[in-house]
């Protein structure tokens, strides 16, 4: 998990693994005024860039240690911001993890335990509907059909883009998903488009290290008999 600040803009990157920080600002969020000493303090003003990784591991990051400059733009992230060392997730699957990250819950909680067989109660606040309240614009891109809208996380999103029909890489008996820079250009589209200096909640899901893996043609590459890295 890396998170930094600029700009008013705190970005936070998570592999579904890191569900700390999101269960820390639920706390303040959901409960303004309660928090105890050393809690998170609610939001005031700055926008969050979340961005979501699936199945990313953190052994071939390189701010986590990986060798072969793999991953320039994170570790350039991870160098202005705060790298957690340890970080676990509620859940090693991708829709309960996300939900845990936008309710501040556990499983047992809000209620969605497994993929494609459980939906988000309607009643269930999140982080985009508190932040939607206090005027936020909010906005959501995913990459994979398992965090579409039917399965209740687009409450508080004005945007949830998960039209997964251009850059598909659906597969025969795989999960229909698209290519991660289809997904980027939605949201960068969107985020030109709001005013500047409207405070913001932009969610982006990227899912290209899930398998099957099929890295762009110049890391296939670079990496013929890794397809994972590539």
């Amino acid at each position: 998990m890396v998170m930094t600040e600029r700009n008013r803009v705190g970005v936070v990157l998570l592999g579904i693994g890191g569900v700390v920080l999101v269960l820390a600002l639920g706390a303040a969020l959901l409960r303004p005024g309660r928090a105890g000493r050393g809690a998170a303090a609610p939001l005031r003003g700055g926008s969050i860039l979340l961005v979501t990784l699936d199945t990313t591991r953190a052994d071939h990051l390189g701010c986590y240690g990986a060798g072969g400059d793999v991953t320039p733009a994170i570790d350039a992230l991870a160098r202005r911001g705060v790298v957690f060392a340890r970080a676990q997730s509620s859940s090693p699957i991708t829709l309960p993890a996300h939900a845990s990250l936008l309710t501040g819950q556990y499983p047992f909680r809000h209620g969605v335990r497994n993929n494609g067989m459980f939906a988000l109660p309607d009643d269930t606040a999140t982080l985009a509907t508190l932040l939607r309240e206090r005027g936020y614009r909010t906005a959501a891109f995913v990459s994979a059909s398992v965090l579409t809208r039917r399965y209740g996380l687009a409450r508080g999103f004005e945007v949830y883009g998960d039209d997964l029909s251009k850059g598909s890489q659906a597969q025969r008996y795989m999960v229909p998903s698209r290519r991660g820079e289809v997904t980027v250009a939605e949201a960068i589209a969107w985020l030109e488009s709001i005013p500047a200096g409207s405070p913001f909640l932009c969610w982006v899901h990227l899912y290209d290290p899930h398998a099957p893996y099929d890295p762009p043609e110049a890391y296939r590459q670079r990496f013929p008999t890794n397809p994972y890295r590539g």
